[in-house]
């Protein structure tokens, strides 16, 4: 096990949210992730909380890309990468 600094990604209501800096253990052989008791509760609290936007730090666009066949692709200007 090896303490790092991880990203938590969940989904919402709203969409995707990412929280940083999540102080966890991580498994080097399966990379799994193990969070203390305090930053559970911290993730936890924000989750309550609806994710208020007080506590925003910033935002990121995401490309999504999918493995169905016939995908409609998004237009070139659309993506943004």
């Amino acid at each position: 096990m090896e303490d790092k600094l991880v990203d938590v990604t969940m989904w919402t209501g709203r969409g995707l949210v990412v929280i940083e800096n999540v102080p966890a253990q991580v498994c080097q052989d399966c990379q799994e992730q193990f969070y203390e008791k305090d930053a559970a509760m911290k993730i936890q609290e924000l989750v309550s909380q609806g994710f208020p936007s007080s506590r925003l730090v910033r935002e990121i666009k995401v490309p999504i890309y999918s493995l169905k066949e016939g995908a409609t692709p998004a237009l070139p200007e659309d993506h943004g990468i």
